[in-house]
């Protein structure tokens, strides 16, 4: 199918996140059926990394409200972790149970972590031992992308 010129940037932004969401699911080995998480995932990250795009080298979500994105909510797709989750009435029953990080929740605050054990996608807060970048890296990170020259206030969208 042929590219329609008019729509260039769109689709190469499509381009990048399919590509991103392909690496992330192959890197982690989950089944391809998580495709969809890992779309909207990759969106998520490129929503809250700075861009070239615009002079002051912000990112979309810095300019559309002003405030620097936090770094330190970003996981990687995938990372084994631990979950807790309430037995109900049975004493000796596992709490903490192994899954996966899919993605964030998009309406609480919390992850969608997917259970192997169960086959089922849930969102929680109750999330142990999840891959971030370490203490080291993440102020770095921080510094370089988020400080700088920061975004006048007639760029910033009400």
């Amino acid at each position: 199918m042929p590219l329609d010129t008019r729509n260039g940037k769109a689709e190469c932004m499509h381009r990048t996140i399919m590509n991103m969401a392909r690496c992330m699911i192959f890197a982690c080995e989950l089944p391809l059926r998580f495709w969809g998480d890992a779309v909207q995932y990759a969106a998520y990250i490129l929503n809250r990394a700075p861009t070239n795009s615009n002079p002051w080298r912000a990112s979309p979500l810095r300019l559309l409200t002003g405030k620097s994105p936090q770094l330190g909510e970003i996981v990687v797709f995938g990372s084994p972790c631990t979950v807790y989750r309430d037995p109900r009435n049975k004493n000796f029953a596992q709490r903490a149970h192994p899954a996966m990080i899919v993605g964030v929740g998009e309406e609480t605050k919390g992850y969608r972590v997917y259970l192997p054990k169960d086959r089922v996608v849930i969102t929680t807060q109750h999330v142990k031992n999840i891959e971030m970048l370490d203490k080291e890296q993440n102020p770095q990170v921080q510094r370089f992308y988020l400080q700088g020259d920061e975004v006048p206030e007639s760029e910033v969208q009400a």
